[in-house]
């Protein structure tokens, strides 16, 4: 303010002067004393930014602040968030633990009771045993889904991917298995198709793959009250060890809306979704899964005509070879072989069809039992498979129908899951296989039949064992389950000897040979990842490690993969399964063995 004053002053002298000497000085006065006003004001409102900005400083700073203490409370939830999903995840693991194992042990010692001489009122004790067991794995089942489920909504934020090595063909199947309780209640029929040049070895996130198929699946199953659910896998493009597979999860459900169709997979901002939502976050996490995967997603549909989602996602091709048990022996003893399938679901049909004549079997197929009756009176087939849900009669009367006429012709029933016969209906039929049936299952069961050995059945295990030999390690802690893996082993002809726990498998293995180990994963001492990750670093003659756990929790398989098994078969054990795994391996360690 003082230079203002002495600016004015100066200006008013000068002004003065001009006045008295000439009108130019004057101008220039007036000139100074406007220069001097500007620059008062341009000093006043630099004054008054200076000020503006502090304050706006201070401002942005206290918004800082509370977002560092926003982001600092996140942070805090989503710790919290993965704390109470790894509690429930550890106590579910537990929970089914604890239960499996016991199960195992009931359901173990009545498949050894039952090949055994019984009455007729001792087998019907043991087949309510049975079915009362398997009844109370199936609410386990639909548990550990809903436990899947939600784990997926909870770790939707999670963005790390996953390398782990995998077998296609047991995922789809592993899915498929964990829905068929539900689809068999409703009558619905669960297929699924993989075509020859899809590989199924394939290094890539299984887990969320598993996440991807268990969310369309639970709508799919959910929204179809009858026809059938179906996933088509192909190829899309293979250019050396990667391949982009497609993935096609159709049914013949309620559909969809064009409106609905749209908003499919995106979600409204703020959204909230209940369990009375139709479609829900299921499908936003597919969508944001297989992006995260680097593939794409999409969806067709009509209002009451079903839906069809197709999502293909990049895999690199396991270097590993393609294990199949079918090995030219079984080729040979499939080819030619007339098998007539009576199923009134065409998809159904056209499935086995393919899959039978991928096995170089001859294949006809009809949809009811009266066509089949007809053709059996005028052609010679080896074996039939039928549905047991047929027009104008089942299958149970279908069977009675042939059995009188055809006493020695083998017959399979294809069952719902959780469908019973009676013990009289069941004597109708060689095999009786729950749907959706898997590959593995139905290619042994057929081999048992064409490929029966002519000597007394007593005699039959051995032959198993001295065609497929195996030195067989057992690790397992748990002393019924030692009694259940001996017995089962020792009937097909096996001579396994017991460890019990990691450390003692280990030490057996250094010392003597073996050449596949049914491991445990729960052991005291040293549990079967760790002693399988000792194996793998210090045994020098590796052998194959099959996991043989109760543990059927969705990160279980992964673990016992990542730690260095080869394979993994669920308590209680499936005499069927089990078979098909040591035949499948004795067949690799042989192959092995010759290179």
């Amino acid at each position: 303010m003082k230079k203002f004053y002495i600016i004015f002053f100066a200006g008013f002298v000068i002004l003065s002067a001009l006045l008295y000497f000439s009108i130019w000085w004057f101008i220039g006065g007036v000139a100074i004393i406007a220069i001097a006003t500007i620059y008062h004001f341009y000093n006043a409102r630099l004054k008054a930014n200076d000020a503006s900005i502090e304050e706006l400083e201070l401002q942005v700073g206290e918004l800082q602040t509370q977002l560092d203490n926003s982001l600092r409370k996140e942070e805090k939830s989503t710790k919290e968030a993965i704390h109470i999903r790894n509690a429930k995840q550890e106590l579910l693991t537990v929970i089914s633990h604890e239960i499996r194992t016991p199960m195992n042990g009931v359901l173990g010692m009545t498949l050894l009771l039952g090949d055994t001489s019984l009455t007729a009122e001792q087998k019907e004790y043991l087949d309510t045993i049975q079915k009362s067991g398997q009844y109370l794995l199936s609410t386990v089942n639909n548990i550990l889904v809903n436990d899947m489920l939600n784990y997926s909504k909870l770790d939707k934020r999670n963005k790390k991917l996953e390398l782990i090595d995998f077998n296609l063909l047991d995922t789809i199947e592993e899915v498929l298995d964990l829905f068929g309780d539900k689809a068999g209640k409703i009558g619905l029929d669960l297929l699924y198709r993989i075509d020859e040049n899809v590989p199924c070895q394939l290094t890539g996130d299984n887990k969320r793959l598993r996440i991807i198929l268990m969310n369309l699946m639970e709508n799919a199953v959910k929204f179809t009250q009858r026809g059938e659910v179906e996933v088509n896998i192909s190829l899309l493009t293979h250019l050396d060890n990667h391949a982009v597979i497609s993935f096609e999860v159709s049914d013949s459900g309620i559909g969809m809306t064009p409106v609905q169709l749209n908003q499919l997979f995106y979600s409204m901002p703020g959204k909230e979704f209940t369990d009375n939502d139709k479609f829900g976050e299921g499908l936003i996490i597919c969508r944001k899964q297989v992006e995260l995967m680097g593939g794409k997603i999409e969806a067709t549909s009509k209002l009451g005509e079903g839906s069809v989602f197709i999502f293909n996602i990049p895999f690199l091709q396991n270097s590993a070879t393609n294990h199949s048990t079918l090995t030219q022996d079984s080729l040979s003893i499939f080819s030619n072989k007339n098998v007539l399938i009576v199923d009134d679901n065409l998809k159904s049909r056209i499935s086995l069809t393919k899959q039978l004549m991928a096995w170089k079997m001859k294949v006809v197929a009809v949809e009811s039992g009266m066509e089949a009756t007809e053709l059996l009176s005028a052609s010679h087939f080896d074996l039939i498979l039928t549905d047991m849900n047929l027009p104008q009669f089942s299958g149970v009367q279908f069977a009675k129908t042939i059995k009188a006429k055809y006493p020695q012709l083998p017959i399979f029933l294809l069952n719902h899951t959780g469908h019973d016969l009676p013990r009289s209906d069941q004597d109708l039929f060689t095999q009786i296989l729950s749907k959706p049936v898997r590959q593995q299952i139905l290619m042994n069961s057929i081999l048992a039949i064409f490929n029966k050995p002519t000597v007394e059945k007593a005699n039959e295990a051995e032959i198993f064992a001295t065609k497929f030999p195996l030195q067989i390690l057992i690790a397992e802690d748990n002393l019924i389950n030692q009694k259940i893996a001996t017995k089962i082993l020792t009937k097909l002809g096996y001579d396994p000897k017991i460890a019990n726990n990691g450390r003692e498998a280990v030490v057996m293995l250094e010392q003597g040979q073996f050449n596949i180990v049914l491991m445990d994963v729960q052991m005291p001492v040293m549990d079967g990842l760790e002693a399988t990750k000792t194996i793998r670093s210090s045994i020098k003659q590796q052998p194959i490690i099959m996991a043989m756990t109760a543990n059927v929790l969705q990160g279980d398989r992964d673990a016992c993969m990542q730690a260095g098994m080869d394979d993994y078969i669920s308590k209680p054990i499936n005499l069927d399964e089990l078979i098909g795994r040591l035949e499948k391996w004795a067949l690799f360690i042989k192959e092995r063995q010759k290179s």
